[in-house]
């Protein structure tokens, strides 16, 4: 039934495990059987001020109030990042260089990641995501308090991927799930398996959309891209339940995360009311009670031989550190260079000229087409959004810990560069052989999807040519209206 490279896991029993899309308010009911995992039952209910009570209505309405949930993690705090990891540095290595790609994360975030597969020439692609606890923490302490058994916190977009390859089948085309909700836009990726995600917040969501995906498709050789759209605004219900499917099939596919706080996530694997130690005896709490009274003494000998221990370790590695910022600092030039050239994003001229070509009569023919920026506050030079910069200091780990203590900008914020404004304004001059054409050619200009406030600038009787010359000015709309017809 599914793509042979989504590796779903076939759990012993009857296990049942429910999605819940708090931001929607819909929720999904998935358990496992030999085929593969089964959609049992879907749910809605309206969001609530208290996460909690809007999963409790979940689950009441889904009929399943002790199943184990799966919630999702989205928004401009969380930071999302497919990397490409030299295969040198081995399995293990893997996490200490997922660590150095998050530096700039607020203090705090949980970080985690999964190893998406491996390239011939060695390479590692993974997965690696962070978010502030703070965020965690307002998802999953209200299901906690609520009773409800929460099993893990995913990101939106991991669940995005696992339900477009549940619904798309044994495809073995290139797919890209997208989708928009109230915490912002993600677009999911791959072929057999998730191979770039994306998540997207500010304004015009769209636009980033539709160059996110041409950059997928351009960077990883994909060919003709199948877009699959979700989102609470669909009118098919597969795409309305789509972020609550992929979480509930959380527990059968990858890739999949999970940022609960390791005390939470050893809490989850206790009944409620189990006894930690059944049929403890007395002189058995007496002997605990002793070691609990010295406990203390002996972890503050401990911590301080494990001080000392990691002074020594940091004096060793003050060559690697400076070695490390040197190469930081190079891979910071070239991501500056290549987000410059990324955030040029070219008009497409190509439907302007199609539509514009289509919107002119018979009688009318065109001398000269201009597209320039718009003089007014939208012509401000654009800016260009790169990584903090790179600490370069001396080669003292104290003074490098102090100087990392400095402000650093929040997630998803960054310096920035200025570039010339985006054209927006389009002029038009030409001739007509009778003014009734103009006006026409004006209605059509204005009819069109991308094409807004048309003016016609002038229109007069040419004696010599025998026609009508006439000029008009338009403005363009950015993002996705430019592609429409």
């Amino acid at each position: 039934m599914l793509g042979k490279m989504l590796r779903f896991s076939r759990k012993r029993g009857d296990f049942h495990c429910a999605g819940l899309d708090l931001e929607t308010g819909r929720a999904v009911l998935v358990k496992n059987s030999p085929a593969g995992p089964e959609v049992v039952r879907k749910a809605e209910a309206e969001p609530r001020p208290n996460p909690g009570d809007t999963a409790l209505a979940l689950l009441e309405n889904l009929d399943a109030p002790e199943v184990p949930v799966v919630v999702g993690l989205a928004g401009e705090d969380v930071m999302v990042k497919t990397l490409r990891l030299p295969g040198d540095i081995g399995q293990s290595g893997i996490p200490d260089a997922v660590r150095w790609q998050f530096t700039d994360a607020p203090e705090g975030s949980i970080v985690r990641f999964a190893v998406l597969g491996q390239f011939p020439d060695g390479q590692y692609e993974v997965l690696a995501a962070a978010a502030p606890e703070t965020l965690v923490k307002e998802k999953a302490v209200p299901l906690r308090d609520a009773g409800a058994r929460l099993l893990a916190t995913d990101l939106r977009v991991c669940a995005l991927w696992r339900a477009a390859k549940f619904l798309a089948g044994q495809e073995e085309r290139s797919l890209a799930a997208v989708e928009v909700s109230p915490s912002g836009a993600r677009v999911a990726c791959g072929r057999d398996r998730l191979e770039f995600a994306r998540e997207i917040t500010g304004e015009n969501l769209e636009f980033e959309v539709r160059r996110t995906l041409g950059y997928y498709q351009s960077q990883y050789g994909a060919g003709e891209v199948a877009v699959v759209r979700f989102g609470s605004s669909g009118e098919v219900e597969d795409a309305r339940f789509a972020t609550a499917l992929g979480l509930a099939l959380w527990p059968f596919a990858e890739p999949k995360l999970d940022f609960l706080p390791k005390k939470m996530r050893k809490a989850r694997r206790i009944p409620e009311g189990a006894s930690v130690f059944p049929g403890i005896k007395a002189w058995t709490v007496a002997a605990g009670l002793f070691f609990a009274l010295a406990a203390p003494y002996a972890y503050a000998l401990a911590c301080g031989v494990q001080a000392r221990s990691l002074e020594r370790e940091a004096a060793a590695l003050a060559p690697k550190v400076a070695e490390v910022r040197e190469i930081r600092a190079e891979r910071q030039k070239l991501e500056d260079w290549t987000g410059i050239v990324e955030s040029f994003d070219p008009v497409p001229l190509a439907p302007i000229l199609s539509d514009v070509r289509y919107a002119a009569p018979s009688k009318v023919w065109l001398t000269g087409l201009e597209l320039t920026p718009e003089k007014d506050e939208s012509s401000a030079p654009r800016k260009v959004q790169k990584d903090p910069a790179v600490n370069t200091g001396g080669e003292n780990p104290e003074e490098a810990l102090k100087q990392n203590e400095q402000p650093k900008p929040a997630a998803g914020q960054a310096r920035e560069l200025e570039l010339p404004p985006e054209p927006s304004r389009m002029r038009l001059e030409g001739f007509s052989l009778d003014a009734a054409s103009v006006g026409l050619f004006r209605d059509n200009l204005t009819a069109l999807p991308w094409c807004e406030r048309v003016e016609s600038l002038k229109v007069e009787y040419d004696e010599k040519a025998g026609t009508y010359r006439f000029e008009m000015t338009a403005r363009v709309k950015g993002g996705e209206d430019v592609d429409k017809r």
